[in-house]
């Protein structure tokens, strides 16, 4: 079992924005923007394809990215995530919400869905079967009541360090507004790649 203190999101660098994905670098660029490079760089990008680059006095500083990174694209309105290669996720403002009040099973159709619960009693949400071609596939909780809320892996599926088909909770009653993002890297795992508040697998 491990407990999963989540800071605040600011906290983490794939948190930054970037203002577009350009293969050749601006003209006149600002201090501190940030893009993300194509596929095909041009001038000093080139040798850095898919890398997000900031400029800095005068410098661009490159960041590589990993499995699972999300980054939010200003003028494409949308978040998009870096498995090998950056694909698009959903459009900002554009992205669902369920609020519910009790537990219950999610489907493949609710993909990219932000579910709510605001509930005084404990709730289970179970996540569906999954299988490769769903890889890259992300929910996102936020326990908005005092009960305790349940996430749970379907089949052999984990989540984080959790055992095969357990799951990850937060139990804390005052951690109201507590949140949990979760994308999935493999055809068994689920992984956190953002939230706020306590989160405790099980195994």
């Amino acid at each position: 079992m491990a407990n999963y203190i989540v800071p605040v999101l600011s906290d983490y660098e794939w948190q930054k924005g970037v203002l577009a994905l350009l293969n050749t670098p601006p003209g006149s660029p600002s201090n501190g923007d940030r893009y993300i490079v194509g596929s095909s760089p041009t001038g000093v990008w080139v040798g850095h394809a898919n890398q997000i680059v900031t400029y800095d006095n005068n410098v661009w500083t490159y960041l590589i990215p990993w499995n699972g990174l999300m980054v939010y694209v200003q003028n494409m309105n949308r978040l998009i995530q870096f498995t090998t290669v950056w694909e698009g996720l959903v459009a900002s403002g554009k992205d669902p919400v369920t609020a519910v009040s009790v537990g219950l099973t999610l489907t493949k159709f609710q993909f990219g869905e932000t579910v709510t619960c605001d509930a005084a009693t404990a709730q289970t949400f179970f996540l569906p079967s999954v299988d490769a071609s769903d890889v890259g596939a992300w929910y996102r909780f936020v326990k908005l009541g005092a009960g305790d809320m349940t996430i749970e892996a379907a089949d052999s599926d984990k989540i984080a360090d959790s055992g095969a088909g357990d799951t990850i909770y937060n139990d804390e009653p005052i951690q109201t507004y507590a949140t949990l993002t979760l994308l999935l890297v493999s055809a068994t795992q689920w992984t956190i790649t953002e939230g706020h508040g306590t989160w405790t697998t099980t195994d």
